[in-house]
C-alpha cells in the first residue's frame, strides 16, 4: 500500500507540477488520462510482484492482516465448548 502511495505522490507531482515541461505542454484532459494510465499500471505492477503474490495483492491493509491473522492461528480450536470423546 506504502508503494503504490509513494507512487502515485511520486507521478503526481510530475504531472500536475505548474512548472513541470509535461503540465506545460499538454491540456488537463490529456494529463489526467495519463495519471490514470500510470497508477493502473502501478497497481497492476505491485500485483504481480512477487510483493503481490506473497500477501495476494490486497489493497485494504485489513484484508492482508486478517489472512496474516487466519494463517497464523492454523491448528488451533474456534470454539470454546470442549470436544466429546
Amino acid at each position: 500500500m506504502g508503494t503504490f502511495l509513494f507512487s502515485a505522490g511520486v507521478f503526481a507531482v510530475i504531472l500536475f507540477y505548474s512548472g513541470s515541461s509535461i503540465n506545460e505542454n499538454f491540456n488537463g484532459l490529456t494529463i489526467r488520462f495519463l495519471f490514470g494510465i500510470v497508477i493502473g499500471l502501478t497497481a497492476i505492477g505491485i500485483i504481480y510482484s512477487p510483493w503481490g503474490k506473497q500477501s495476494g495483492a490486497h489493497m485494504n491493509p485489513a484484508v492482508t492482516l486478517a489472512f496474516l491473522g487466519e494463517r497464523s492461528n492454523r491448528g488451533t480450536r474456534h470454539s470454546t465448548s470442549s470436544p466429546t470423546s
